[in-house]
């Protein structure tokens, strides 16, 4: 008589509410070091939620291989298995596109919006334990509106935005169907020799964070570079980044940073 259920697989990745842009993510579990002290661990299945409509179901996985496992649907690889050390098996499970997938199940992909994956151990005598994450699955990009704007500029001449302060601001929204994160701003600047262009350099690169908790919206920013710039000609490129990592398509502008008196000059 073996009434005593599986000990509970550990989760591994994706881990509990992240944010991922992959329809077929990578499911990943530890076993524990005595995964049944009965009857023994007879499989494990997979269950993904995709919310009203799309489940599908991995069933009748092997407990334990010392190779791949792999099936028109499906493949699991087996690591740490064989080598007499019950603390490092972990369990890896890819989907594939394929026409053996039912009719609903969306081809074995995960739809945009919060997911839910289950694994759960059955042993020999049909008791189970399983564990659940969530996830939160985007696979749109966002999008900055256009033209985005610098609230500091005077003139413009030869294409080039002109401005006398160090720190120039950078307005506009981002939007995104589902979250809306952050703006990646990078300044180039322009090198000239007796007037030539001979080159370029990165000067600043990074990110602001725009709202994290943002969902389904539109989101307006005004931010402006965490250090003074240099006087000079600059190439400037924006990008919209989401939680899951989509980027939007990159804005770019040249803006040229003057002295007051050098500003004063040319307009």
């Amino acid at each position: 008589v073996d009434a005593t259920t599986p000990s509970s697989v550990t989760l591994s990745s994706p881990s509990d509410l992240s944010y991922i842009k992959d329809e077929r993510p990578t499911f990943k579990f530890k076993l524990a070091s005595t995964p049944d002290a009965t009857s023994g661990i007879n499989k494990y299945t997979l269950t993904v939620d995709n919310g009203e409509t799309g489940d599908f179901t991995i069933d009748d996985i092997p407990p334990s291989r010392t190779n791949d496992y792999e099936t028109n649907k499906y493949l699991i690889h087996y690591e740490g298995f064989g080598d007499g050390d019950g603390s490092n098996n972990y369990i890896y499970i890819y989907t594939k596109s394929s026409s053996s997938w039912n009719n609903g199940e969306n081809d074995g992909k995960l739809k945009t919006g919060k997911r839910t994956w289950t694994i759960t151990a059955y042993d020999v005598a049909g008791n189970s334990a399983n564990a659940s994450w969530s996830l939160y699955a985007d696979f749109t990009s966002p999008t900055l509106s256009s033209p985005l704007t610098f609230p500091d500029v005077v003139d413009t001449i030869d294409s080039y935005a002109l401005v006398s302060t160090t720190i120039p601001h950078i307005s506009g929204s981002i939007t995104d169907n589902l979250f809306p994160s952050q703006i990646e701003t990078t300044f180039i600047k322009e090198n000239f020799f007796l007037g030539i262009k001979i080159g370029e350099t990165v000067f600043l690169v990074e990110k602001n964070t725009i709202n994290t908790a943002a969902t389904t919206d539109s989101i307006s920013f005004n931010i402006q570079p965490s250090k003074s710039m240099d006087y000079g000609k600059y190439r400037v490129e924006i990008v919209g980044i989401d939680k899951a990592g989509n980027k939007s398509s990159m804005q770019a502008f040249s803006l040229h940073i003057l002295t007051d008196n050098a500003l004063k000059k040319l307009v």
